[in-house]
């Protein structure tokens, strides 16, 4: 059997999903923001971010805020309203 290695996940489909919530920002208005497709948000939601430099982006996109550089796995916890 062939082992699979994964990168490590930075945000997980269910964090950004929680947090897109918590910040009432839907796909379509993430997509405006992000100049990218809806289809790529849905694939976000469902697998997660591996790169901390793509995380960086996403939750600058979502919260409005720039979160700073992220050298390590980062918590939504952080990011409470």
């Amino acid at each position: 059997m062939k082992k699979t290695i994964r990168k490590p996940v930075y945000i997980t489909g269910k964090q950004v999903a929680s947090l897109m919530r918590r910040h009432k920002v839907t796909i379509r208005e993430l997509s405006a923001r992000m100049g990218i497709t809806q289809k790529r948000i849905r694939y976000v939601r469902e697998r997660g971010l591996d790169c901390p430099h793509t995380t960086r982006d996403w939750i600058e996109a979502i919260t409005g805020q720039d979160p700073g550089f992220i050298l390590r796995p980062y918590s939504i916890d952080s990011l409470r309203k």
